[in-house]
């Protein structure tokens, strides 16, 4: 799955309208840190891995997308339906 990856330096451009992620100066740092976050992934069994799983999370976020919102205290929420959660596993 493509990551898009964005770099902003917060000194010069405070209000981050610049992204510096592309830019072939910062490379060898992106692709270092690309390379640790797919090695932490890897190490902590990233659900996210799982190709069919990134799928049936994909699928359930857009229907619960279409879900109402109910009151929950003081926020409203959406109330997934029982054993929707049990389709991500």
């Amino acid at each position: 799955m493509p990551v898009t990856a964005r770099a902003f330096d917060l000194q010069s451009d405070p209000g981050e309208t610049k992204n510096l992620a592309d830019n072939p100066a910062h490379a060898p740092v992106r692709e270092q840190l690309e390379a640790a976050l797919r090695n932490w992934r890897r190490q902590t069994d990233d659900p996210l891995l799982d190709a069919g799983r990134l799928e049936r999370w994909k699928d359930a976020a857009v229907r619960w997308g279409k879900l109402p919102l109910v009151k929950a205290g003081p926020r409203q929420v959406v109330r997934i339906p029982e054993g929707e959660l049990e389709l991500l596993k």
